[in-house]
């Protein structure tokens, strides 16, 4: 069947203009990655929502040609007074060094313990992995240049990796231990308290919160030391207790470190 010449042109249209769009779409997305990009920088943030503004609505050519210049001048004059609007709240308003948004960040990577402690344990190795280095780059970005706030920034960051990685360990080697029957029912209620503990250290950062998070590992340690006894030399039991009794000793070891922030 042959089709007809009107038909053939109409596919030939509809496929230029599928091929236009496409091209036109990927354009779009270059130059908005750019000014997304710019407006990461801490220096050019105003820059980078200001282009992204006026790219969109503005300054992306247009492939329908019209001569229609009370509206180009309309739009024109409303962006720029944006873009000018956008520059000052992000250069004098709202700068991205203010130390307001470094003290959230850092209330947000203590709230990760939160996560560490209390979520379920499928996949939060890597969901814990990855909203932490989230967070580490928003603070390094806002805090190119060593000072006190970098330095107390660099001490969360590196007490919430410690323990929580090491909370999840422990959480994981509990639940495993208790599946086999090596622990008892109380070791579940002992490991709960510990997290509980740790949470209420990391929401409210005190001296006394501090010490009632050692005295509940101490408490969990001395528990694992008196089930490890009575197994004498039976491997598939004392290994994994052991490696819980190494958590609790790393956890309680970094809580002891003077350079932790957490008395204050």
């Amino acid at each position: 069947m042959v089709r007809s010449g009107p038909a053939r042109s109409q596919r030939r249209a509809s496929t230029k203009n599928v091929t236009s769009n496409t091209t036109w779409n990927a354009k779009n997305i270059a130059m908005l990655g750019l000014g997304a990009f710019l407006a990461t920088r801490p220096k050019f943030t105003g820059f980078g929502l200001s282009f992204c503004i006026f790219f969109c609505i503005l300054g992306g050519p247009d492939r329908v040609i019209r001569y229609a210049p009370e509206p180009l001048l309309n739009n024109g004059i409303a962006l720029t007074l944006a873009m000018l609007a956008c520059a000052v709240a992000c250069g004098f308003v709202f700068p991205v060094e203010k130390p307001w948004r470094v003290s959230a960040l850092i209330r947000d990577l203590r709230r990760q313990i939160d996560l560490t402690c209390a979520a379920p344990l499928e996949d939060l190795k890597e969901i814990f992995q990855s909203g932490t280095h989230d967070l580490v780059a928003q603070i390094r970005a806002l805090l190119p240049q060593p000072g006190p706030q970098y330095r107390e920034a660099l001490s969360w960051i590196l007490v919430v990796l410690e323990l929580g990685h090491a909370s999840i360990d422990l959480r994981i080697e509990s639940r495993d231990a208790e599946a086999i029957r090596i622990v008892h029912g109380e070791w579940r209620a002992s490991t709960e308290a510990t997290m509980q503990r740790l949470t209420t250290l990391f929401d409210a950062p005190s001296k006394a919160n501090r010490d009632e998070s050692i005295r509940a590992i101490d408490r969990q340690v001395a528990e694992a030391l008196a089930m490890i006894d009575p197994m004498g030399h039976a491997t598939h039991e004392v290994v994994p207790m052991r490696r819980m009794l190494a958590r609790l000793h790393f956890m309680r070891s970094v809580l002891l470190d003077r350079e932790v922030l957490l008395q204050t």
